[in-house]
């Protein structure tokens, strides 16, 4: 993360990362974010595997208001579970299916 990013623990499994960042360089950051956190790490003694889903909304493109970025953030991480994959961007026929 960098000067600017801002992450929060929702709770459970769940984060959310806010980001300044253009949708441009947007790739080079996930992909950098998933080198960093997916894997086995070691906490004490303990080995943890880590794994990352992501959805992703982007403002204003998806919305203007955080509670509709969320929600459709949310939509676009329920895809990645449903396809297995690692990250997926909202795109408003999520929502009409």
């Amino acid at each position: 993360m960098d000067e600017g990013d801002f992450l929060a623990r929702l709770g459970g499994d769940d984060f959310a990362l806010i980001t300044p960042r253009e949708k441009i360089y947007f790739e080079k950051f996930l992909a950098k974010l998933e080198r960093n956190v997916i894997g086995r790490h070691k906490v004490g003694n303990t080995i943890v595997p880590l794994e990352l889903n992501i959805g992703i909304s982007r403002y204003p493109e998806d919305a203007e208001n955080a509670m509709l970025l969320g929600k459709y953030a949310d939509n676009a991480l329920k895809m990645v579970q449903k396809e297995q994959g690692r990250y997926h961007y909202y795109h408003h026929e999520i929502t009409a299916v």
